[in-house]
């Protein structure tokens, strides 16, 4: 029986960088060679379905795309052999590595390393795999250990260790490590830590820096907010101190390693700010901490159902909760998210929650038993995928042909450069070579990304199974479940809510049943179809009901174009009074 092969290829940029033998043109070269010399010897022994290349990803664990991409494909019987240059391409890890063995156990995937040639069906053979991946190991802790004590000496002696440049200083042009106090931006830090001490509120230090225009350092796009005046205010930099270890400040120092222990030493530049100043700052700060922990603590609980899961359509901003105080209780309401700087501007701003809640509740728990909706729903996700297919087909060949020529191209190049003595023509060709290399890099991330996006299209017919079977057990769990526990519940069925001109759409996640029973929900990683659509209406008074039937006994929409007397009406959103179905299988008001 041929084999069905999966080259898996892996470099970190730094061994990409200082060892020639280990690019990945080197490996897919041995590799490929190896699959000729087998079926020379062997007719038939196998062919090669694909390559699986993660570039510039390190070994230390499995969250590396082109890997789990051939897990998925291993599941599915796509291939049944993995082959690879040598073991540490494939994990340094042993408890990785075992889990990778057992995997390929349970597949009943053949695992061939050229390097380590052992036969792991004996104990012997085992034993050895085992022994290389644990040397591995010991070879990536080894220089982990080497680079982490070389930082640490460093940051001891109070020098750099990159990163970007802070308000106020410069790095130094011919001493990277260290910097130099520029004098235009000094006032700048100054006017912030007065700011705060009048103000007593980063908030409020925020505000009043936008309001007067003061510039902002930072990346393109960003402004005073509270988390760039937080940054500045604990920032031990300003009076010339260097904080060692700064993540591992708040874990007990007694169990960290001397060279993991949070320190604050004299740093390698001068202080801009004097430590009275500084020193004053941070006990505020700690204190208004203080006052926030004890007022969350304090605080009513409020659980919002769509946090986490709703986004506005035009904006792209995420939709949380908040609570607003009425006349007589709290109003709570689904706002976006707020952003310092960035006034919400979209055409409806805010949500009564307890409207939209009660309508996509309703509709979930209803919408099952809704005659010809899931029928509308298998019918949308099925056109959807069709159109989806034909694109990633023709992106997939198209990419196969660009990488193709580029091959091509580069063994032109190559040949041409073996060739030539010229000094100035082998510069131009190295330097042609490497915009290829750069090409070559993203047409297989392409053709990759459109390969798995191809192996993950999902059937309709099953999607809506599981569909109907996951909405079955939400509803059952659902009259007895806590707020906190429905939240979870929504997150099974639910993938994401989209929010956009007083319309919500929802998009369901591919829900995966068990053949035991149990329940496996996972998010798929790629565009859902949109599957209901909520078009927003106004509530009639002229009926005089102030809580009408969310869906009206003949399954069509209530009437809702009268809109005499709707002056009376609360006018906090008005486009949200009333939710009904508009698409995909079903009308009515929900």
């Amino acid at each position: 029986m041929a084999f069905n092969i999966g080259l898996y290829i892996r470099v970190s940029t730094e061994e990409q960088a200082l060892r020639t033998e280990g690019s990945l043109d080197s490996q897919k070269h041995r590799l490929s060679g190896y699959v000729d010399i087998k079926n020379m010897q062997q007719q038939g022994w196998g062919v090669v379905i694909d390559e699986y290349i993660d570039d510039g990803f390190s070994a230390k664990d499995t969250n590396r795309p082109a890997l789990q991409r051939l897990i998925k494909d291993l599941r599915k019987g796509r291939i049944n052999t993995v082959l690879v240059t040598d073991l540490s391409r494939l994990s340094r890890s042993i408890r990785d590595f075992c889990g990778l063995i057992d995997f390929f156990k349970e597949t009943k995937t053949q695992f061939l390393s050229l390097k380590e040639q052992f036969d792991t069906t004996t104990a012997a053979g085992e034993m050895m795999l085992f022994n290389m991946i644990n040397l591995a190991q010991f070879e990536r802790r080894q220089i982990s250990e080497r680079v982490t004590l070389n930082f640490h000496s460093r940051a001891m002696r109070g020098l750099r260790n990159g990163g970007a440049t802070i308000l106020g200083y410069k790095v130094e042009p011919t001493n990277k490590a260290t910097l130099f106090v520029n004098e235009e931006e000094v006032p700048l830090v100054d006017k912030v830590f007065r700011t705060y001490i009048e103000e007593k509120s980063i908030y409020a230090t925020a505000a009043k820096l936008r309001s007067e225009n003061i510039p902002f350092k930072g990346a393109l796009g960003e402004m005073w907010n509270t988390q760039t005046v937080k940054n500045i205010l604990h920032n031990h930099s300003y009076i010339g101190m260097r904080e060692v270890n700064k993540g591992n400040k708040t874990k007990n120092q007694n169990e960290l390693r001397p060279y993991e222990q949070y320190q604050i030493v004299p740093a390698s530049w001068p202080a801009i700010i004097d430590e009275a100043t500084f020193y004053t700052v941070q006990n505020m700060l700690a204190d208004n901490a203080k006052g926030e922990r004890s007022r969350l603590k304090n605080a009513k609980a409020r659980t919002f159902l769509f946090s986490g899961l709703a986004v506005c359509g035009e904006c792209g901003r995420a939709i949380v909760g908040s609570t607003g105080h009425g006349k007589k209780n709290n109003i709570r309401y689904y706002i976006h998210r707020p952003l310092e700087g960035k006034p919400v501007t979209c055409s409806v701003k805010r949500y009564r929650a307890e409207e939209i809640e009660a309508a996509l509740e309703d509709h979930l728990l209803r919408v099952i038993n809704q005659a010809g909706y899931l029928n509308g729903i298998e019918k949308s996700v099925g056109q959807s995928i069709l159109a989806n297919k034909g694109t990633l087909v023709a992106q997939k060949e198209y990419s196969a042909k660009s990488l193709e020529q580029i091959d091509k191209d580069i063994k032109g190049l190559v040949r041409l450069q073996m060739q030539t003595d010229h000094l100035e023509l082998q510069k131009l060709y190295s330097e042609q070579l490497i915009e290829l290399q750069g090409q070559r890099k993203i047409t297989i991330e392409t053709l990759e990304r459109s390969s798995a996006e191809l192996s993950d299209l999902i059937d309709p017919k099953k999607f809506v199974t599981d569909l109907h079977e996951g909405l079955s057990r939400l509803q059952m769990a659902w009259s007895k479940a806590t707020p906190k526990m429905r939240k979870s519940l929504l997150r099974v069925v639910i993938d994401r809510l989209i929010f956009q001109n007083g319309e919500a759409q929802i998009f369901y996640r591919q829900i995966d049943i068990r053949s035991d029973g149990g329940d496996s929900a996972k998010s798929r990683n790629q565009p859902q179809n949109v599957l209901v659509d909520l078009n927003t209406k106004r509530k009639s008074q002229k009926e005089g009901v102030r809580n009408p039937p969310l869906i009206s006994d003949s399954g069509k929409d209530a009437s809702s174009n009268d809109l005499d007397g709707l002056s009376g009406m609360p006018t906090h959103n008005l486009k949200v009074s009333g939710w009904y179905i508009g698409k995909n299988g079903c009308g009515g008001r929900i």
